[in-house]
């Protein structure tokens, strides 16, 4: 078999004496599509959010282009997420499986979904879960509304559970402590009695109730 021989400098030179083919031989580089720049653009970077269409950018400027990119900028959150939930059947439409599948509306596989995997995390009710769930986590957080017996247990300075002589005990030493004439009928001193009888005698009916 016979090899090929690789024409010289003075072959190419006598078949080609303007140095068209040589040129086209030559691997066209690219230049970065910033404008102004002469950098080679040897990174490819989209134009828009359809990856459709591309840039060849130098090393600076894609640089830059990432720093910058935001790929759900000018969406709302209900496309952002539809996108998301898009992009979890790899951007393919749906349709229920079965006879006629395709004719059905595209509100996700018919599946058995015992445990709701598919519906809170894939499915087209992925968002409603999502802030269904969110709106348990912050209700979780809320500070409950106190009964009168949880505030009458913050001013005498218990908790439960309660037992009568805890809190005879705790009230005779907050009288004690809190009495105006102890405290030269100071008239701070004066509402804080006021507050500590009230919070005992219903504590001590509640506790008379249970018993």
């Amino acid at each position: 078999m016979r090899s090929k021989k690789t024409p010289s400098p003075a072959e190419d030179a006598a078949f080609d004496p303007f140095g068209r083919f040589a040129a086209r031989r030559q691997p066209r580089q690219r230049v970065c599509e910033h404008p102004g720049c002469q950098e080679p653009g040897e990174h490819r970077a989209p134009k828009d959010r359809q990856l459709s269409d591309y840039q060849w950018l130098c090393l600076e400027h894609v640089r830059e282009f990432n720093r910058r990119w935001n790929f759900f900028d000018g969406l709302n959150d209900a496309q952002v997420e539809d996108h998301i939930r898009q992009d979890t059947y790899w951007q393919r439409p749906t349709w229920k499986m079965g006879r006629n599948g395709a004719a059905a509306r595209s509100d996700g596989p018919d599946i058995n979904d015992p445990f709701n995997v598919y519906r809170d995390h894939v499915g087209p009710g992925a968002a409603d879960a999502r802030r269904r769930w969110q709106q348990h986590q912050q209700d979780r957080r809320a500070p409950k509304a106190e009964s009168p017996e949880d505030k009458a247990l913050q001013v005498m300075g218990l908790d439960w559970p309660l037992e009568k002589e805890t809190l005879r005990s705790r009230y005779l030493t907050l009288v004690k402590q809190h009495h105006p004439d102890v405290n030269q009928g100071d008239k701070d001193a004066e509402d804080r009695l006021k507050e500590i009888n009230a919070a005992y005698r219903l504590l001590l009916t509640g506790l008379n109730d249970r018993t």
